[in-house]
């Protein structure tokens, strides 16, 4: 049997999962979405109707329960979640789904493109999510997908996994004590939004990435 089920009860935390994947991915990406927040993209306003007509379906037939009472009905029944508060006093966030099944969970973070599923940060997310939950189950995987069903990353949460979450959120914490968000460039710097002026672009040069599954290739800026 499956059951649906909504826990929307959110404590203050110092940081969200989505700041942590942004820090991830480019600490000066992470100051600007913090300091200047871009304007939504039509991309990111799809995505927000995608996670609300998502949301609002499963709320009609979804009961309110806490993730530990979830987890332990996970016994016998099928529990899926969607909008999931998780935090653990200092990092936290809504996960976008999360099926737990015999003490065993999947956490999924929702997309609506392929870029957007592709995009580095989207997998630090789901980590980030996975992490939080992980103290309650026996087995967590953390993934990526489109609304559409394609699965594009997932992993099952190990020790490596977790000290790559509190590292990068130990340095987020150091950078934000400091006053010092160092840009990271990578491949992502391609569709970052705020290339023009990141400071690593230099004047009519650009910089040079490595591109490709191993390495392979190389494109200008």
């Amino acid at each position: 049997m499956i059951v649906d089920f909504i826990w929307k009860r959110r404590r203050e935390v110092l940081f969200s999962v989505r700041e942590l994947s942004q820090f991830a991915v480019c600490p000066l990406l992470f100051l600007r979405e913090k300091v200047m927040p871009r304007k939504r993209s039509k991309e990111m306003e799809r995505g927000a109707i995608l996670h609300n007509e998502a949301y609002q379906r499963h709320r009609e037939r979804a009961v309110e329960m806490s993730v530990e009472e979830a987890v332990e009905r996970s016994h016998e029944e099928r529990m899926v979640g969607r909008e999931i508060w998780l935090d653990n006093g200092v990092l936290g966030g809504y996960a976008d789904l999360v099926i737990i099944e015999n003490r065993k969970a999947t956490v999924i973070e929702l997309k609506s493109s392929e870029r957007s599923a592709r995009w580095p940060g989207a997998a630090v997310q789901a980590l980030g999510y996975a992490v939080l939950l992980s103290p309650l189950v026996k087995e967590v995987k953390a993934a990526v997908a489109t609304f559409d069903g394609r699965l594009f990353w997932e992993r099952k949460v190990r020790e490596g996994e977790r000290d790559f979450v509190e590292g990068a959120l130990r340095r987020m914490w150091k950078s934000v004590l400091e006053g010092l968000f160092k840009p990271s460039p990578g491949p992502h710097c391609l569709s970052c939004p705020y290339r023009k002026t990141c400071p690593v672009f230099k004047e009519g040069d650009g910089i040079i990435l490595e591109v490709g599954v191993s390495g392979h290739g190389r494109r200008q800026l």
